[in-house]
């Protein structure tokens, strides 16, 4: 049988802003349809002419979180003088990386067709991205001029792949999977930066009080 979709796209789009909310504050195994109906002041069946199911919904918040977080570190970066002042603002996001983590082992667990397609996508879209900024780097002067981007890039984005597909690998480390995270991202920058670029990060780790071993 058919589902009428609404045509109410600001109608569509508070649903899927509220629903967010809902699943990173509860969890989304936890929201129930029902809840968001309740929530949101309308009958389920309201909101089932909206979305077929609950995976749809979910899929479709997946989207919005991903888009409101890369609107909010185009945001941050804003301020950066240079390619790795932007990369550290992302870095410095802990509440985001934090949510980001929660709702990928969720995913994981309780909806993984989701969690493959999701993740699958962000890897390919992360690798393009990266790529992009490391040749700007070299650019800039921060990176070293002859790395195989490539091969670089690759190291780094199957070292965080891996991370995210199998957290429980890191866990003996001692350190949150953020810390780790970070961990790994910023010693990929030092790996691949000029002089300059690793002043760059030291000065960034002295003002914290950090060192590259501290964390």
């Amino acid at each position: 049988m058919s589902v009428t979709i609404s045509t109410d796209m600001s109608t569509q789009a508070h649903v899927i802003e509220e629903a967010t909310k809902l699943f990173i504050k509860s969890g989304i195994r936890a929201v129930r349809m029902d809840d968001i109906a309740a929530h949101l002041g309308m009958s389920k069946r309201t909101l089932y002419e909206m979305f077929q199911d609950k995976e749809h919904l979910v899929t479709e918040c997946l989207h919005y979180y991903q888009s409101t977080q890369d609107a909010a570190n185009a945001n941050r970066m804003l301020h950066a003088t240079n390619l790795i002042e932007e990369f550290i603002a992302t870095l410095d996001n802990w509440d985001t990386i934090e949510t980001d983590f929660k709702l990928i082992q969720e995913l994981k667990l309780f909806y993984p067709r989701i969690h493959e397609r999701m993740v699958q996508e962000r890897h390919v879209s992360a690798v393009q991205k990266m790529k992009k900024k490391v040749e700007a780097g070299i650019q800039e002067g921060l990176f070293l001029p002859h790395i195989n981007i490539d091969l670089a890039v690759t190291v780094f984005s199957n070292s965080a792949h891996e991370m995210i597909v199998r957290p429980e690998t890191f866990l003996s480390s001692g350190v949150s999977m953020c810390e780790a995270f970070k961990y790994i991202s910023l010693y990929f920058l030092r790996g691949i930066s000029t002089e300059e670029g690793i002043h760059i990060i030291d000065t960034y780790l002295s003002s914290t009080s950090r060192q590259p071993s501290d964390l």
